[in-house]
């Protein structure tokens, strides 16, 4: 659970309350890259987001059959068909400077 200080980051947002610990499976995953990747990377990161690339989004299906992208977390190389869960992830600030330090990202499930 992240802490007081850094659920009141989320406060004006609906999105931690909705998908923060629900469960899904990955329906789809796509890498987005750098700019200057070759033309071999079909899809490269939007303006103001260079410096997260390379990172992953993934469309995830819930069990009640609504699906929504979210960025994995780094280190996770998620498949489709992986079952994931949404957690709170910090993001590094992107290249035009703007910071976006907390928002809902998926990775594997830990189990205890």
């Amino acid at each position: 659970m992240p802490s007081s200080a850094e659920y009141t980051r989320y406060s004006h947002s609906h999105e931690l309350e909705r998908y923060w610990g629900k469960k899904g499976v990955v329906y789809s995953i796509s890498t987005v890259h750098h700019p200057s990747a070759g033309s071999e990377y079909p899809v490269k990161a939007p303006a103001g987001f260079e410096a997260l690339a390379p990172y992953d989004i993934a469309l995830i299906e819930f069990p009640d059959g609504s699906r929504r992208t979210f960025m994995a977390m780094s280190s996770e190389n998620l498949q489709t068909g992986d079952e994931v869960e949404c957690v709170v992830g910090a993001n590094p600030p992107t290249s035009d400077g703007a910071i976006i330090p907390y928002k809902i990202k998926v990775r594997r499930p830990i189990s205890c």
